[in-house]
Parts: structure tokens; sequence; C-alpha cells
């Protein structure tokens, strides 16, 4: 706590030494998030669009501090706003997603992953798309997957896991899930084949 109060300190000395710079803006937003100080921590990311336009990154942080501070309302229509706007690259529909989630709304957080896009164009905001296919984008198949099979569509989850090995073979958690559904099904070669590569990649 006091090495916390101590780097704020710093930073706001850096301020008034820089009042433009955004790396610190984003600094002290964080060490005060760290803090529990969340109305300082959204003051400073509130800062950051001006400076350097508006990001995922500063949406997504700002909807993390009021979910911190306990008004979760608030921070899914900050992110439902984010996104209506044309500020999301995949990560703002995940943060999203995860949000419904953890508040039982399965339903409504299926389609917000299916909504994240494997290869999204560039946008004003940013010279170049990421790369293809996003992390979000995986994070979002892989949450569909394990939506598929806590709700019993196990031939939904296994085509989604099937296509993240094939996108990315080193999973060893995806090889594992997949086993798992081969062995509920009793088909144990097949299983075991896919536990050794489960094993063998991890």
């Amino acid at each position: 706590k006091e090495l916390r109060a101590e780097a704020m300190r710093w930073f706001d000395a850096a301020l008034k030494i820089e009042p433009q710079s955004v790396v610190v803006w984003s600094e002290l937003a964080e060490v005060a998030q760290q803090a529990g100080e969340h109305e300082r921590a959204m003051a400073a990311l509130e800062k950051l669009p001006a400076l350097a336009g508006p990001t995922e990154d500063t949406w997504r942080s700002r909807a993390a501090v009021l979910q911190a501070a306990g008004k979760p309302a608030e921070a899914e229509a900050l992110l439902r706003r984010a996104i209506e706007q044309g500020h999301d690259y995949g990560e703002l529909r995940l943060a999203l997603g995860h949000m419904l989630q953890a508040t039982q709304r399965d339903a409504e957080a299926r389609p917000v992953y299916e909504a994240v896009e494997a290869c999204p164009k560039a946008k004003d905001d940013l010279k170049r798309p990421p790369g293809c296919p996003t992390s979000a984008y995986y994070e979002a198949q892989d949450a569909l997957g394990a939506l598929a099979a806590r709700q019993g569509r196990l031939a939904d989850a296994r085509a989604i896991y099937a296509k993240l090995v094939g996108m990315y073979p080193e999973d060893f958690m995806a090889w594992e899930i997949l086993a798992a559904l081969d062995e509920n099904e009793g088909k144990w070669a097949e299983a075991e084949a896919k536990y050794r590569q489960s094993l063998e990649v991890d």
C-alpha cells in the first residue's frame, strides 16, 4: 500500500512536468486501480481519449474500474456504447461476454462471443488491423466451446475445439477437452490419442 502511494506521488510529480503524457496517465490509472482508488483511476482514464484518441484498452480499463467499484450496470453500458461506436476489435466484446457470464447470463453472452471477428478490418483509429485470427477471437471461441459443453451441446463443443486445435495445435487444454468428449462417447482409442497429444504439447 505504501509503495503504491509513493508511486502515485511520483506520477503526480511527473504530470506537473508533462501533463499531456499518455504513459503517465495510463500508469497512474493502473496503480490507482490496484490501490482501490476507483475514482482516481477513472479520472486518469478519462484523460486518455483526449490525448491519444479512444482505444480498446482505455474502454476496457474504464469498464473494469466501474465493475471493481461495484457498478456492473454502468460497466456493461459503457462496453455496449463503445462497441456501438465502432471502437472494438474484439477485446470489448470478449470483456462484455465475460461480464455477462459472471452474472449467469449465458444466453446473452453467446451471441456476444459469436460476434467477435477472426480478422477485423482496420478502422480509422488504427493504421493496421490486429493479427489474424486475433487472440480475442480465439478466446471467444474457447468461451463458446466451454458454454456448449456445459449446456450439453457436445457436437457443437467438439466442432469448436477441433477448430481451435486446427488454429493453434499447441493448445493442450483444447486437446484434453476433445479427449474427454471422446471418452464420454466410449471412443477409447481416440481419447487416448488425444490425451497423449495434450501431454506432448504441454
